[in-house]
């Protein structure tokens, strides 16, 4: 809202002489005309009525004519003019114009009261059809409603020796405009955007007011409902580093005390990527080997603004989104890639396990020499057996094979590591027990051979 306050500028003529002086108010036929009006920078137009604002500058253009309007010379003498400026302008200059020249400077200033006696301290006496230009300067300063006359006085004097006083007024106008309206604050983030409103870095918090009438006084801000502070001016910015969910309350005022109603902001700050951690479950062996299937339960935490998805791939494959724990229930190696990402766009860097499973036993075989001469399913010789045991494991790999001998009438043997072919000698029945253990721990079932010596 703007309250409008009219200072009203009047000027009046009024004819004075010492001697032979007759009264004559203006009318239609009279010599003297005053014309005030009124403008500024912005309205260089001069107008009867103009609307500014506090502080600016305003100048009163008054133009004074005599026109006598007869064949006698007559002239203007003793000519004086009053000028009062409200209580809402400040005087500054006046600038007179007159037969080409110009001067700067009044009689006098008494208060609000400007006034200028031409004919004594200029030595101005008018003559038919001469204009007098008076630009009264001032400022706007404050508010105020109040009316004000300005008077300018003088005689027409013939030279007769009889003065003739007439008076003429025009009046201008000047409205201040009360600046009644609050300030408007804007309030910008900056910092990197991520996902679903979240920011990814520190933000900086960019206050801004603009009034219209007046200059801005304060800005106040409230970071998370803290503590208040104000800054001086127009804009102020704030770094925010902490993660979480913010909310910045700012307002602003003029220099007319004019407060805005608080406003709110609100943001979210997520600067960590999610953290996935892997549970394997399953029979472990040896050597960081599971001898059974292994289940895999991948658990993903974001503190701030929560996991949204966890994505898993198997040897290369491609990649797929995790919900129930990952099953392998094959012997082989896998590496297993998995990732999370967060509702504020972060992607976890990518973990990688292996997982090694042998739910297979080794396999063994024992080797001898090639005969035809059989008893009862078994091998006869007739001399020295060399044997030599073979164990295969495709997964983990061989740890080791064991094997004991048994003769008959000789007593049971003791189990011994294999480390080659070894040779067996003497007149029996012999019978050969062996087996192997692979580096995961699986341990093959005994298996038995029997040969014969003569």
């Amino acid at each position: 809202m703007k309250i409008k306050i009219c200072i009203l500028i009047t000027i009046s003529l009024l004819l004075l002489s010492s001697i032979n002086i007759v009264s004559a108010s203006r009318g239609t036929g009279s010599p003297l005309e005053v014309i005030k009006n009124v403008c500024n920078r912005e309205f260089p137009e001069e107008v009867d009525e103009i609307n500014v604002g506090l502080y600016e500058a305003v100048v009163f253009k008054i133009h004074i004519s005599y026109n006598a309007k007869c064949n006698f010379e007559y002239k203007l003498t003793n000519f004086k003019v009053v000028d009062f400026l409200p209580e809402g302008l400040e005087y500054q200059y006046t600038l007179i114009k007159f037969r080409g020249e110009a001067y700067l400077g009044e009689s006098g200033v008494a208060g609000n009261k400007i006034f200028f006696n031409f004919t004594q301290d200029w030595g101005f006496e008018i003559f038919d059809g001469e204009t007098i230009h008076l630009e009264i300067c001032a400022k706007t300063v404050g508010y105020g409603i109040n009316i004000n006359t300005a008077y300018a006085s003088g005689v027409i004097l013939h030279p007769s020796g009889i003065g003739i006083k007439h008076t003429d007024s025009d009046t201008a106008s000047v409205i201040i405009d009360s600046d009644t309206e609050p300030p408007i604050t804007t309030c910008s983030l900056e910092g990197e955007m991520g996902d679903n409103d979240w920011f990814l870095s520190d933000v900086e918090i960019f206050l801004h007011a603009e009034d219209v009438e007046s200059d801005i006084q304060e800005i106040y801000y409230q970071l998370d409902n803290g503590i208040w502070y104000s800054n001086s001016g127009d804009s102020v910015s704030i770094m925010v580093s902490e993660e979480g969910s913010h909310m910045i309350n700012y307002y602003s005022s003029d220099e007319y005390n004019n407060c805005e109603d608080i406003k709110t902001t609100k943001f979210k700050i997520d600067k960590s990527k999610p953290v996935t951690k892997s549970d394997v479950k399953g029979n472990m062996g040896k050597n960081g080997w599971f001898v059974d299937k292994v289940s895999i339960t991948l658990d993903a935490g974001d503190a701030i603004s929560g996991v949204e998805s966890t994505f898993y791939n198997i040897n290369g494959g491609e990649f797929q989104k995790y919900k129930t724990p990952i099953e392998l229930l094959e012997s082989g190696v896998y590496v297993i890639v998995f990732y999370s990402t967060d509702y504020a766009g972060h992607i976890e860097d990518e973990v990688k396990i292996k997982i090694k499973i042998d739910a297979d036993s080794p396999k063994t075989s024992a080797i001898l020499p090639i005969t035809t001469d059989c008893y009862q399913g078994m091998y006869v010789y007739h001399q020295t057996v060399i044997v030599a045991l073979d164990a295969i494991d495709e997964t983990s790999g061989i740890g080791s094979t064991y094997y004991r001998i048994t003769s008959n009438p000789v007593q049971e043997g003791s189990w011994k590591e294999y480390g080659g072919p070894f040779i067996v000698f003497g007149r029996g029945l012999y019978s050969l027990e062996f087996y192997s253990i692979d580096k995961a721990g699986n341990q093959e079932i005994t298996k038995t051979t029997q040969f014969i010596i003569l």
